[in-house]
């Protein structure tokens, strides 16, 4: 009899998270980040193979075989490949493109889409339970960068219907990481010039932080890529995931034309975590709490328009990923957001590890199919 194996890759701006699915163990792996905006389409297919490389490791046991002349050795019923930075049928024709020769044995079913599409995972195992009708849902992405879709799931597959940000940062990322710590460090600029010496926790955390001494200083480090700030040193340096260490704290895998950007990027939206600490406080900072209100405020306005441009309920069910979204926090200032636009969703399924619930829906719903 074939086993049955699946996978399901989760790709962006900060890590790429491998996860596969064998007759019920499900393992993973990690890798560098594989935005090919960001890094480039030939750095994004290493930072894959990489990633799907160190989960198949996990199956050894199971008697999977190695990696052979850098080629996947296993043949996938599915691979469901999601990477951020396909925004387009031209790019995803290209990643498909790059990706084809790892495949030694190509899955029988090979999906390759924008990260945010796997997000909604969720929505097709409720696609199934509801038989031959459609489920129409939101699906928001809050992490490094951000995007909203509106998406429809139907015999086992996910359709985006619309689409509002997923620009980058320099056109957009509203509500993101890197939106708020950008914002952040403008805010304080902004105060400086109008003369304003009232103390906040932003400031204090930010200067600290980046290891600076005034707010001139904290923006010339804040952008500076030659060095990671701090406390993202310690939390590389900590990881058990190898491959996403290396890719860190290795030089010669961050040759790519896109690898100082991605680590400036990395850097500003850093800052969200300070004003999160700052917002959660006892006393919480007022600023840290306008930040994050302005941010998520703009994201909800995203999927206003979205809503209102695919005419779908407000009271349509929200699938919500990425590192910022799963702060408890700023998932209650976003609801709120949504809420002062008149969208209350029927439903609200945090994803949080999007490369699982892909895998284990790809394979659940597979399992439906055949029964």
């Amino acid at each position: 009899m074939t086993r049955q194996l699946y996978l399901a890759v989760d790709g962006g701006g900060t890590k790429t998270h491998a996860c596969i699915s064998l007759e019920g163990l499900v393992v993973d792996g990690y890798a560098g980040a594989s935005n090919a905006q960001d890094v480039g389409v030939q750095q994004a297919v290493t930072e894959v193979k990489r990633a799907v490389q160190a989960a198949l490791s996990k199956l050894e046991k199971a008697g999977v075989g190695k990696e052979t002349d850098d080629r996947c050795p296993v043949a996938f019923t599915t691979a469901w490949i999601c990477l951020a930075g396909l925004d387009s049928p031209a790019e995803v024709a290209t990643m498909r493109t790059a990706l084809g020769p790892y495949f030694a044995h190509p899955p029988a079913s090979l999906f390759v889409e924008n990260d945010a599409l796997l997000l909604a995972a969720p929505l097709l195992r409720l696609a199934s339970a509801s038989e031959d009708k459609p489920t129409d849902g939101l699906v928001v992405i809050a992490g490094t960068g951000s995007l909203a879709m509106s998406v429809r799931a139907h015999h086992g597959q996910i359709r985006m219907t619309g689409r509002r940000g997923g620009l980058g940062f320099l056109f957009g990322d509203e509500g993101s990481g890197y939106h708020i710590g950008r914002e952040a460090v403008r805010r304080l600029a902004y105060r400086r010039d109008r003369g304003e010496l009232c103390p906040s926790e932003v400031e204090r955390g930010l200067l600290l932080h980046y290891g600076a001494r005034d707010v001139d200083e904290l923006i010339a480090n804040a952008v500076s890529s030659g060095v990671i700030a701090a406390s993202l040193l310690a939390q590389v340096a900590s990881l058990e995931e190898t491959d996403l260490k290396q890719f860190y704290l290795d030089p010669s895998l961050n040759t790519s034309p896109g690898a100082a950007e991605t680590l400036r990027k990395l850097r500003i939206a850093e800052g969200t975590r300070v004003v999160l600490a700052a917002a959660v406080l006892p006393e919480p900072d007022p600023l840290a709490l306008q930040i994050l209100r302005f941010c998520a405020g703009e994201l909800a306005s995203d999927v206003a328009g979205l809503i209102k441009d695919n005419g779908l309920s407000p009271s349509a069910v929200l699938c919500v990923g990425g590192g910022v979204a799963v702060q408890g926090l700023y998932q209650a200032v976003f609801l709120e957001e949504l809420a002062a636009r008149g969208i209350k969703p029927e439903r609200v399924v945090l994803v949080a590890e999007p490369a699982r619930a892909g895998v284990e829906a790809i394979s659940g719903t597979a399992s439906q199919r055949d029964a």
